[in-house]
């Protein structure tokens, strides 16, 4: 009798839980009930990004001190990659919303120059490519902390910037979009957005309109008009990875997940990312999450087989072992119809 095998590949719960700790629960479930789970935490740029990167690929650790969103010294590792030709920076590790309180005060303060002192930091040691995860940030400053430092440090001259974005907003609708998450009021959101209108403006190209430049707050549209910067799906340069489409097609089943699903989730985020790839093979999805704001149509027409609700680990693993355990029996009755 084959054995269920089952893919286990969420990303993080924010704020809760990462997507290794995610990974794991459900996973340790799926073992209890004596089936065979692989488990591929995944980050789609935002948080747990660098450390996917590190768990998948020969690398190097560097630290730095950098500034962080609130203006505070605080130390940030990025890694170099192909022979430290390539550096990949998690934006988050110098702007993240861990270092203060969401507030009107501080989504309008907040900055992204730690970033451009880590991009310096590799470039220093010989980086001429660097690859950004830029979720999770609590800024909203289209990139200019970050340009500022860089342009004060003499430039990039020719080094190529990749952008992961974890969503496919424009530049022009990031304070509208995101900045209410980060404490902003109606008032700062219009105050950021004039700001984000008026950098564009002084930019060597207008970022308005460019599918992904709205990411971190506009730090990819920025870095984009600044320093041409590919703008690139991170779920799909994450997944091209680690092979996803392989491992996918030895498995039975699909687990993905995050912290909130909603219709945000299907534009560009990790479950819409594997999700996409699984309806391609035929492998049945199911998502994990801590809440779920779709209807119950809308789960069915975006192609997911269900949602699992569990807020705690406990709850990811007694969910994980139920819905290998019933995939299994499904699959046995339907095995035993056949046959009869």
């Amino acid at each position: 009798m084959p054995m269920t095998r089952v893919l286990v590949c969420p990303d993080s719960f924010k704020g809760t839980m990462t997507s290794f700790q995610v990974a794991h629960a459900i996973s340790s479930g799926i073992r209890d009930a004596k089936f065979e789970a692989i488990e591929i935490p995944i980050s789609d740029g935002g948080e747990g990004f660098l450390r996917v990167f590190m768990s998948s690929l020969p690398h190097k650790v560097y630290e730095a001190r950098v500034t962080n969103s609130v203006g505070n010294q605080t130390s940030a590792k990025f890694i170099t990659i192909e022979e430290g030709n390539c550096a990949v920076i998690e934006t988050a590790q110098a702007c993240g919303l861990q270092f203060a309180r969401p507030s009107t005060e501080v989504s309008l303060t907040a900055t992204t120059r730690g970033v451009g002192e880590l991009i310096i930091s590799a470039v220093k040691i010989g980086a001429r490519k660097i690859i950004l995860g830029v979720g999770g940030t609590a800024t909203t400053d289209g990139g200019l902390g970050a340009i500022n430092y860089i342009e004060e440090m003499g430039g990039l001259h020719g080094i190529d910037v990749v952008v992961l974005s974890d969503v496919t907003t424009a530049f022009e609708d990031a304070a509208r979009i995101f900045a209410p998450q980060k404490g902003a009021d109606g008032v700062a959101v219009r105050i950021l957005s004039e700001r984000l209108m008026s950098l564009s403006r002084r930019l060597p190209k207008n970022p308005y309109g460019v599918v992904g430049s709205g990411a971190g707050g506009g730090i990819s549209g920025g870095l984009w008009a600044m320093y041409d910067a590919e703008i690139c799906s991170g779920i799909e340069q994450v997944l091209k990875l680690i092979n996803i489409d392989e491992i996918m097609a030895h498995s039975d089943l699909i687990i993905t997940g995050e912290g909130r699903l909603d219709r945000e989730s299907m534009s560009g985020k990790a479950v819409s990312g594997i999700l996409e790839h699984a309806q391609s093979l035929g492998k049945p999805t199911w998502a994990f999450v801590g809440e779920n704001k779709l209807r119950a149509s809308e789960v069915a027409d975006f192609g997911l087989a269900g949602v699992k609700i569990a807020k705690s680990i406990e709850e990811l693993r007694l969910a994980g072992a139920e819905l290998a355990l019933n995939h299994f029996i499904k699959h046995e009755s339907n095995s035993d119809k056949r046959e009869s």
